[in-house]
């Protein structure tokens, strides 16, 4: 059963290449002894792509999360070393990965963030990537809401411009909330 499994959940091509191994353990360890090696071209494009991604048109979730992605992928290779690693170091390893990845957050940030980002960046303790993440989500929120009221007062301003006739075409053409039928006009 774990034999069909493991085949199943290969490329068909490989799994032709295991098909003859006997016990799930052998296939396993063929399996590690020829993709289990951390195939450095992988990495270099994994962290290239690292450095280059900025959020562009993307909204901080949308952003975090591609980040997130590429982070996890990378991290995927390094687990079997870090996990090993049962040192004083590996707690500082951790911290500096984690400390790391802020930078590369807030490196492809929009302008548009400038000022929290320089915040986040004076204060006395880096915040952690998550913190600063919730931050950015806050002050997104913050300036959606602000932009839209915003929005409401240009257009109460734009409103306040129009000529009578055209205030009344399209007060007309505004739903009724009261579920009283719109006034009948003699316009067209």
């Amino acid at each position: 059963m774990v034999i069909f499994w493991i085949t199943s959940s290969l490329f068909s091509k490989i799994a032709k290449s295991v098909q003859s191994s006997e016990t799930a353990e052998n296939i396993w360890i063929q399996l590690n002894k020829r993709y289990g090696t951390v195939n450095e071209t992988k990495v270099f494009e994994l962290k290239k792509q690292i450095a280059s991604t900025t959020q562009g048109c993307l909204d901080i979730a949308s952003y975090f999360n591609k980040m997130k992605r590429l982070w996890d992928e990378l991290g995927f290779m390094y687990t079997r070393n870090v996990k090993k690693c049962i040192c004083t170091a590996r707690t500082t390893l951790l911290l500096e990965k984690e400390e790391n990845g802020l930078y590369q957050f807030l490196m492809g940030l929009n302008d548009t963030y400038v000022s929290i980002r320089g915040n986040l960046l004076m204060m006395n303790l880096l915040p952690s990537l998550d913190s600063a993440y919730r931050i950015l989500l806050q002050d997104e929120r913050q300036r959606q809401v602000t932009s839209h009221s915003q929005f409401s007062r240009n257009s109460a301003s734009f409103n306040a411009h129009l000529s009578p006739p055209i205030r009344q075409l399209i007060q007309r053409a505004t739903p009724i909330s009261n579920n009283q039928p719109p006034p009948k006009s003699n316009v067209l």
